[in-house]
């Protein structure tokens, strides 16, 4: 049995500073790997040892196996843990790591080639009499054919990339006329992400609830799980929020979908952490949709209901060890929640965030958890996956954990960046989500954009602003010198223009009070206010509530009462915000990954233009009228900034 000393987290972010949190606990030296654009990361700075990987992009850097392999020998590891996401699937990496006699925190390369390729994992599980959905799996990638087994399935259809995972390289198809091109874009991100285009098709089970089981199989033939976990609430088949236990299942159901997981373990011989997912119909009835052969990333909810550390677990077995205890012994107390805190603004369409965090606060305890990979001054970039955190929070029932996570989500400030803050507060607050048990249906069905309230948030923009004009007038911000300021000697005779997401308003301030209402309407909406007070440089008092704020270059960063908004504070004119309509420009940075037209093109209201991926995701951009491509302004491969001018447009005019 060889113990590990010295351990290679080829990862970044928070579930490298996960691992690293347990092996400092085991007394394991650790060495971190990183790209340029993490090289100031935490998770660098935690690690004993950090190695430099190379440019920006995942497949130079975490994705270039020969150069790990390298680095692993360089520095004497006796173990790599990969983490979940990049080479956690990859089995030509864990060979290489095999044949270097390192140990690998997972299972076999022969357990990840079988159920990593998921044509040959539905195969095995067939033979195991684990039950699957109808598909075609075959190996004939012709699009022509594939679509015509899509019509014998029967739309809807799910396509989905043969070494996928993690929702990559997957589209669901409602109807023929959209089939090639989801065919197409599958093909395009199962190729970027694990350098295999092929896929298979499914019949699309909709609206079924997403269950999985967490397993873990030993060298000596022991296979046990750890309760099932439920992770239905998706956007883009990417999980939002994750629950642990599942509700609403019987006693009967829930003992099957146990067993069946752990009859689809042992069928293949598995070792070390896995997950089992199915999907579950409402008639309830339940389909294998395929094994995760790593680490997932909503391993804490279990940890919380269970109590145990599941990497140290992943840890003992690579060493050698079988389970330490039985089925019996492993309970489940309890109920878990996970948000995934991701850097984006917008609900079901999201653009990502990029840029500084200004401002991180949140205190942990007993009943609450964040695991994250970012901090004060941490620089967000278009090159990875959005999430930037996960919120954990626990209580005695489902109920006390949802109202905690309401309440930690509240007091969870980042700022400097867009944070999906209403998104997962309108999820944890419908009630739909509060009876429990919905299906990963349930944000297409029900959700809807938060209705903000953009009165106050300008009268807070507009004060902030003015108490930094009081400090450039050198009354200085002090943490220990709490003054109350009133805006008494800010009276405007004329109007401020202020912009607010799209929309216009014109604020004028009095005597305590500030007047506000959207451009265009004749309708003037009075407000006023107690005071304002500063509590340190970053925190002021609005009527009695705290406003944690930052003004960085032209933008003023508000959270307030559980809400964060971005703001322009420059004054701009109505012609100024009008932009051009005979441009499309970029929502967003990111890199072109499509042109869809052509230089002298006509496109119509709907038509594909062009394709922008930012942090892992694929955005289509489609025309919104009539238009002639007078000019294409980038090529495939280029990086783009927000409001990029990306294609020139000319307005085509019917004739009467």
């Amino acid at each position: 049995m060889k113990k590990i000393q010295k351990l290679l987290v080829a990862n970044r972010g928070e579930i490298a500073r996960r691992i690293i949190r347990t092996c400092k606990r085991l007394s394991i030296q650790t060495v971190a790997v990183f790209s340029i654009a993490d090289r100031n990361s935490p998770f660098v700075k935690d690690a004993d040892e950090a190695y430099p990987l190379g440019g920006p992009e995942a497949s130079s850097s975490y994705l270039n196996i020969e150069l790990l392999i390298e680095i692993a020998k360089k520095s004497g590891v006796d173990a790599i843990h990969p983490g979940y996401g990049f080479l956690s699937e990859n089995p030509e990496f864990c060979r290489r790591v095999e044949s270097e006699k390192i140990l690998f925190i997972g299972p076999s390369s022969d357990a990840i080639h079988t159920m990593g390729d998921k044509v040959e994992s539905r195969k095995k599980m067939i033979e195991a009499g684990v039950p699957v959905i109808p598909g075609y799996d075959g190996g004939n990638q012709d699009p022509e054919f594939l679509l015509e087994k899509a019509k014998e399935i029967g739309f809807p259809v799910m396509i989905k990339a043969n070494a996928g995972g993690g929702g990559r390289g997957m589209r669901r198809v409602w109807n023929e006329v959209d089939f090639h091109e989801s065919l197409e874009s599958a093909k395009r991100e199962a190729a970027s992400f694990f350098k295999n285009n092929s896929v298979f098709i499914e019949k699309l089970v909709t609206n079924p609830r997403h269950i999985e089981v967490q397993v873990f199989g030993d060298n000596a033939g022991n296979v046990i799980h750890f309760f099932e976990r439920d992770c239905s609430v998706q956007r883009r088949n990417q999980k939002v929020i994750e629950e642990a236990p599942a509700v609403g299942l019987s006693d009967e159901l829930r003992n099957k979908i146990h067993n069946t997981a752990i009859l689809a373990t042992k069928s293949i011989g598995y070792r070390n952490a896995g997950t089992v997912e199915f999907v579950l119909s409402g008639s309830g009835e339940f389909y294998f949709l395929e094994m995760n052969t790593r680490l997932q990333v909503e391993h804490p909810v279990t940890e919380m209901i269970t109590g145990k550390d599941l990497i140290e677990l992943q840890i003992r077995i690579a060493e050698g060890e079988s389970i330490p205890y039985s089925q019996d012994e492993i309970d489940s107390n309890g109920h878990a929640f996970e948000l995934r805190i991701c850097a984006e603004e917008g609900g079901m369409n999201p653009v990502p965030g990029t840029g500084e965090i200004r401002m991180f606060l949140f205190d942990e305890d007993a009943n609450h958890r964040l695991d994250t990979g970012v901090e004060n001054g941490s620089l967000i970039s278009i090159y990875y996956d959005s999430m930037i955190a996960k919120l954990i929070t626990y209580g005695k029932d489902r109920e006390e954990s949802r109202q905690r996570a309401v309440a930690a989500l509240s007091r969870f400030i980042v700022l400097g960046i867009p944070i999906n803050y209403q998104l997962l507060n309108s999820i944890l607050t419908h009630s739909e989500f509060i009876k429990g048990g919905v299906n990963t249906g349930f944000l297409d069905e029900y959700y809807k954009e938060v209705p903000k309230d953009p009165d106050e948030f300008l009268i807070l923009a507009h004060a902030i602003q003015s108490m930094r004009i009081i400090n450039d007038s050198g009354d200085e911000f002090s943490k220990t010198n709490s003054k109350v300021y009133f805006l008494e000697d800010r009276i405007w005779n004329d109007y401020e223009t202020y912009q607010y997401k799209s929309k216009l308003y014109k604020v004028r301030g009095g005597r305590n009070t500030l007047s506000i209402w959207e451009s265009g309407s004749d309708e003037e909406k009075v407000i006023a206010f107690e005071s304002l007070k500063f509590s340190s440089n970053q925190i002021l008092y609005f009527n009695s509530l705290p406003v944690y704020f930052v003004r960085y270059g032209n933008k003023l960063y508000i959270h307030h009462k559980g809400k964060s908004e971005e703001f322009e504070i420059e004054l701009k004119s109505l012609k100024a915000l009008s932009g051009s309509k005979n441009s499309l420009k970029s929502p967003m940075p990111g890199k072109i990954i499509s042109i869809k037209v052509l230089l002298g093109q006509s496109v119509h209201a709907g038509d594909p233009l062009i394709v922008v991926e930012a942090m892992k995701m694929e955005n289509l951009i489609r025309s919104t009228g009539d238009f002639l491509v007078e000019e294409i302004c980038f090529q495939e491969g280029d990086l783009v900034k927000p409001e990029d001018e990306l294609i020139k447009l000319k307005p085509i005019h019917s004739e009467k």
